[in-house]
């Protein structure tokens, strides 16, 4: 139940009281089941009102948790949280928000596991806007800084439904009796394991920093009417910058990790987890559907600490992509590509990879009337993997022809037909090792073949029926086919 009441006109006082208690119990005996619970949150607040563009809260949480365990309720734990909050709401373009809160969770001493009985944490979040010249720019600015306490991540592998995962286990190669990273290998099809990062036992303090700016501008909303060449030409451009870092650091000295001194991210020996990412696009006519550019660059850095290895990971992208619709009813988008895609890691390790990479797609659509939709287009690619100083090259192709026929507010039915080819152009060693996943997007070496067909259908509002069938042919391996058809109501 929550209380509020204004005082003065501009303070608005409040109190919230939350309380739940759950008893399952055994028929049997008259112990508590597994699932109990108990807990009772207080939590008073004062709000600042009435002062535009300014609105100020502030509340105090008390929370007391209990479990249940051994067939009676004991104390899970007992937390005191202060929440600060400052908005400005939007003023001349401009709006901000800022939010502080400190949170103490006491543990009982059989449950701290040695971490100690009471952890502290503290989080700040700031988010500012400013979007001047009727939004021709846009600005987006995201800061947020956490104290609390994480352990190093370690890779494990969860068993799923076949078909569901992307991952396969090769078997105990090494007769150790243990899943090892090294038998796990990553498949397009039929996959029946997931990776997961899960924390270890041992938790340290740790500083959690995110921060982001994203900067977008439009020239064509300056103006009201072009008629310069230089106007015009302003007016046909728009970009968007977006950089981001993310850093998890056990840095002592954590003013060097939230005053963002860069030297101290990506630190092979005080960091668990890190990236920082920028991306720059410049659009030509971005909003024309007749004609369109998109230039961009992206570029990441990455690091991540696991249990006994150490993995940096490096990214670039450069593409170029054009769109194209030369008539009402078709349309074209054709997009080059180069990458560089690297991954190192203090440990052997199947994802190692060094790799360069230069594509170029195009794909046609056609649409001679509203329902129907026929598109088709083609790939070449050509991946080299530059590791361990011996280069190996692998050209890929492929084709692909859609017919999709919609029924209007009804359904959908898909039908689509592609072929891939991969040929190993270099690198004499090939079957004396293995290359990572990413060397040819886990497409088999020689021709393959695939084909699906997909029926979605609406019988009435609350009952839905899909149909789907896929088949393949690998490198000359024997025919696969799968089907799946489902049916869902809504009540």
């Amino acid at each position: 139940s929550t209380i509020s009441h204004e005082v003065f006109g501009r303070l608005k006082p409040g109190l919230r009281v939350e309380m739940e208690d759950r008893q399952d119990r055994s028929p049997f005996t008259d112990s508590l089941l597994t699932g109990s619970f108990r807990y009772l949150e207080i939590a008073p607040g004062l709000s600042l009102i009435n002062l535009d563009p300014f609105r100020a809260t502030a509340e105090i949480q008390l929370r007391t948790e209990d479990s249940a365990s051994s067939g009676t309720m004991t104390r899970a734990f007992h937390a005191l949280t202060q929440l600060y909050d400052l908005q400005l709401k939007e003023w001349r373009s401009f709006s901000s928000s800022i939010s502080l809160t400190l949170r103490r969770t006491d543990l009982p001493d059989e449950l701290a596991a040695g971490s100690g009985s009471a952890s502290n944490t503290m989080l700040v979040r700031s988010q500012v806007r400013y979007a001047p010249w009727q939004r021709a720019l846009d600005a987006d600015g995201l800061y947020e800084f956490a104290r609390e306490r994480s352990a190093a991540m370690k890779r494990a592998f969860l068993r799923v439904a076949k078909g569901t995962g992307n991952y396969t286990y090769k078997g105990d190669l090494n007769q150790n009796g243990i899943g090892d990273e090294n038998e796990f290998e990553q498949t397009r099809f039929d996959g029946e394991y997931v990776a997961m990062y899960l924390p270890s036992d041992q938790l340290v303090p740790v500083v959690d920093l995110r921060a982001g700016l994203r900067l977008r501008f439009t020239p064509a909303r300056l103006f009201s009417q072009r008629h310069g060449f230089f106007e015009k030409a302003l007016a046909a451009i728009s970009t968007e910058t977006v950089a981001r870092i993310e850093e998890k650091s056990t840095e002592p000295e954590a003013r060097q990790i939230y005053f963002l001194h860069l030297s101290k991210f990506l630190n092979d020996s005080t960091t668990i987890a890190g990236s920082n990412l920028f991306t720059q696009d410049l659009y030509v006519f971005e909003a024309d559907p007749s004609f369109s550019l998109r230039f961009r660059f992206n570029q990441r850095n990455g690091l991540l600490r696991l249990l006994g290895s150490t993995e940096k990971s490096y990214s670039r992208e450069r593409s170029i992509r054009l769109r194209t619709q030369p008539l009402k009813e078709i349309g074209n988008e054709t997009e080059f590509k180069n990458k560089v895609d690297q991954l190192f890691s203090s440990i052997d390790s199947p994802r190692r990879r060094n790799l360069v990479s230069h594509a170029l797609k195009t794909e046609f659509s056609y649409r001679p009337y509203p329902e129907w939709e026929v598109a088709f287009g083609t790939g070449l690619s050509q991946v080299t993997n530059r590791f361990d100083g011996a280069d190996a090259t692998a050209d890929l192709n492929d084709q692909f022809l859609r017919l999709t026929y919609s029924i209007v507010s009804f359904g959908q039915l898909r039908s689509e037909v592609q072929r891939e080819e991969v040929r190993i152009a270099k690198g004499s060693n090939l079957g004396l090792r293995e290359y990572p996943f990413e060397f040819t997007n886990g497409q088999v070496v020689g021709k393959t073949l695939l084909w699906r067909l997909a029926f979605d259908y609406r019988i009435s509002q609350y009952i839905q029926v899909s149909v789907n069938y896929d088949g393949r042919s690998e490198g000359g391996r024997r025919t696969v086919h799968s089907a799946r058809a489902e049916a869902r109501a809504f009540f």
